[in-house]
C-alpha cells in the first residue's frame, strides 16, 4: 500500500486546492505557509493559462508549439498537451540534455 501522500502519481492532474483537501484530510503534514502560499499562487496561474488555451487554442496548434520546442509527443492527450504548453510558457524551455546535449524531450505520461 501507498505509506505516504508523496508516493501517489497523477498530481500534476488535479488543481492545488484539490490537493491541499486531500492533503488535509489525511493530516499529511506539509510545507511551511509561505511555502503553501507560494505554490497555490503558482498552481492558480498555471491553471489559468491551461483553461486560457484549452478553450483558446486547438490542440493541432498546441502540439505544433510542443514540436518546435523539441517535445516529442507522439499520441497525446488534450490533457498533456496543454499542460506541457503551459509549463513550458511559464517556466521557458528545457535546457539541453547535460549528457547528451540534445534539446529534444520525449514525453512519458
Amino acid at each position: 500500500g501507498v505509506r505516504s501522500l508523496d508516493e501517489v502519481k497523477g498530481w500534476e492532474k488535479f488543481r492545488y486546492a484539490d490537493v491541499k483537501m486531500i492533503r488535509d484530510h489525511v493530516k499529511h503534514k506539509g510545507a511551511s505557509a509561505d511555502e503553501e502560499a507560494k505554490r497555490e499562487s503558482e498552481d492558480d496561474l498555471l491553471w489559468q493559462v491551461k483553461d486560457d488555451l484549452e478553450a483558446n487554442v486547438p490542440a493541432k496548434q498546441l502540439k505544433e508549439l510542443a514540436a518546435r520546442n523539441g517535445i516529442d509527443l507522439e499520441k497525446p492527450h488534450l490533457f498533456e498537451l496543454v499542460h506541457i504548453v503551459a509549463d513550458g510558457m511559464l517556466n521557458g524551455r528545457l535546457p539541453p540534455c547535460p549528457i547528451c546535449k540534445m534539446n529534444l524531450v520525449k514525453y512519458y505520461p
